[in-house]
């Protein structure tokens, strides 16, 4: 909590107390990885994901700043050889393609605007890795 905020523009008269920003009451990040021996090398299955409660982008805790909870989920499979020189995977980062707000900014005093910034849709890769040397 932070306390006695006033705006200094005056547009808010009040002092009062109000939340931290860009501070959720609940966040959580985990990871599940299952690796296992297959054709002469290494195989994973791995999901991870973060989640947060909704929280406030300035310490005014103007509701045009209100960022919602979030919950996001990744996966990640792949295979490689059984001396770790190299493994090849395949991944897509925000599996459920949520396309929430992830940062807003309140430009109220310029032309009475705001910008909202929303999460990375829905996309999809391969990784390559080698190791050279020791």
């Amino acid at each position: 909590k932070v306390n006695g905020i006033t705006n200094p523009t005056g547009t808010v008269v009040a002092t009062r107390d109000v939340k931290l920003p860009m501070a959720p009451t609940f966040s959580a990040n985990a990871m599940v990885r299952y690796k296992f021996d297959v054709a002469g090398g290494k195989a994973f299955v791995q999901m991870d994901g973060n989640t947060r409660t909704k929280m406030f982008r300035d310490s005014l805790n103007n509701q045009s700043t209100l960022i919602p909870g979030n919950i996001e989920v990744n996966a990640r499979i792949g295979f490689g050889d059984a001396d770790d020189a190299w493994n090849v995977a395949l991944w897509v980062n925000n599996l459920f393609d949520s396309r929430k707000a992830v940062n807003k900014f309140d430009l109220s005093g310029v032309g009475n605007s705001g910008e909202i910034v929303y999460q990375l849709p829905r996309w999809f890769g391969a990784t390559v890795t080698m190791k050279f040397g020791n």
